[in-house]
C-alpha cells in the first residue's frame, strides 16, 4: 500500500535541508515497513509496533526495532 513517498513526507512536514533530523518516530501499526522506510531518513531513531506475525518479520528483516 502507498501512502506516500519520501518527498511528499517532507513536504508534509515542511522539511528543509538544513542538515537537522528529527529525534524519533514511533510507527504503530507498521504493516511490513514500506511506508515507514520513506520516513525513516528524517530521524535519529524509528521505533515500529505490529500485532500481525508476518508483518512482524518483515519488519525485522527491515532492521527496525
Amino acid at each position: 500500500m502507498h501512502v506516500f513517498s519520501s518527498m511528499q513526507f517532507r513536504s508534509l512536514i515542511n522539511y528543509n535541508d538544513d542538515g537537522y533530523i528529527l529525534n524519533s518516530l514511533l510507527d504503530i501499526g507498521a504493516g511490513d515497513g514500506s511506508t515507514t522506510m520513506n520516513m525513516k531518513e528524517f530521524f535519529n531513531q524509528v521505533f515500529v509496533t505490529e500485532m500481525a506475525p508476518p508483518m512482524k518479520k518483515q519488519l525485522v528483516q527491515k532492521g527496525f526495532t
